[in-house]
């Protein structure tokens, strides 16, 4: 969920046009090659946070949540920065948002969320938090409810993960072919009730965000994550 939804393109920073911004995941693994391995097989316990089941190698999200401007040393920054992330050279992405963020002399929740994941990549997930706390201050959209969520979930914090992933199901979904925040959301409450041992809700929350990844297209790696986590369920409910 998180790699449809990641997917981030990397599409260059137009100083005319708004940027999109990435979006991850619960558990699988840190980009760039979010492979779907979170939900275990079954009778055994998913471990690690759930990542995005949309988790491509590739990030790019079709959204302009952001409306910010990236022009001259900062643009240049931030297209460095991005490089980096999507080559998973985290700390090097880092130096580069924040210097981004240093040049463009003002807050961006754009930006805050780019550190953010980059922080999650590395397993920080304490400051992953303070970075997309940051940007849900300043721009509080679906998408970076679920980023969050997600780092959440890697820190073992079930139940403020369950709260932004509820949060984003109730925002405007973010939504291209391939992604869509609601079955990322939904895919964290699956993993997270199932961490709780909440079967039947897991497997609601599981099921819908099968239905609605169908919907939008996700690839077949990426369903893989959710239908092991929903087989796991199942396993549990059938003893």
């Amino acid at each position: 969920m998180k790699a449809a939804f990641a997917v981030i393109m990397l599409a260059a920073v137009a100083c005319s046009a708004p940027e999109s911004i990435p979006t991850p995941r619960p558990t699988y693994t840190p980009y760039p090659t979010y492979t779907p391995a979170a939900a275990a097989a079954p009778g055994q316990t998913p471990t690690s946070h759930p990542t995005s089941v949309a988790a491509s190698a590739d990030f790019t999200v079709h959204t302009t949540v952001d409306p910010e401007r990236f022009s001259g040393a900062a643009a240049d920054a931030l297209h460095k920065g991005k490089r980096q992330f999507a080559n998973g050279e985290y700390r090097a992405a880092i130096y580069n948002f924040k210097e981004a963020q240093r040049l463009h002399g003002k807050p961006s929740s754009f930006l805050e969320r780019y550190i953010g994941l980059a922080y999650d990549g590395l397993g920080q997930y304490d400051i992953a938090i303070e970075h997309l706390s940051n940007a849900i201050a300043i721009n509080d959209d679906a998408g970076t409810r679920v980023n969050r969520a997600y780092s959440y979930s890697g820190n073992a914090q079930c139940e403020p993960a369950i709260s932004d992933a509820l949060a984003a199901l109730a925002k405007e979904p973010e939504i291209y072919e391939g992604y869509n925040t609601d079955a990322e959301a939904n895919f964290v409450l699956g993993w997270c009730y199932y961490e709780q041992s909440k079967y039947l809700q897991s497997l609601q929350h599981a099921d819908a965000a099968i239905a609605i990844a169908n919907d939008h297209q996700y690839a077949e790696s990426e369903m893989a994550g959710l239908t092991e986590l929903r087989d796991a369920i199942r396993q549990e409910l059938n003893r």
